[in-house]
């Protein structure tokens, strides 16, 4: 696909399907008879929200261990 006027490569993944540029991230996804893609003006984003949950079992442990014992100070 050509570049936009000015528009320089960024990043690209491995797989070269995914690809960060100056104007744009484009998205390729080739199955065996046809190629498509799909291309998000960056200029049209207005905000990206990331949100990442870890769950931990060593929190629940420690509440399950410290509230008997907080329950009981009180």
């Amino acid at each position: 696909m050509n570049a936009l006027e000015n528009e320089k490569l960024i990043i690209e993944s491995d797989n070269k399907q995914i690809r960060l540029t100056s104007h744009q991230l484009r998205y390729y996804e080739t199955p065996k008879s046809n190629a498509n893609f799909t291309s998000i003006m960056l200029d049209k984003i207005s905000s990206i929200e990331l949100t990442y949950f870890k769950s931990s079992v060593w929190l629940l442990i420690l509440g399950i261990v410290t509230i008997p014992f907080l329950v009981g100070f009180i």
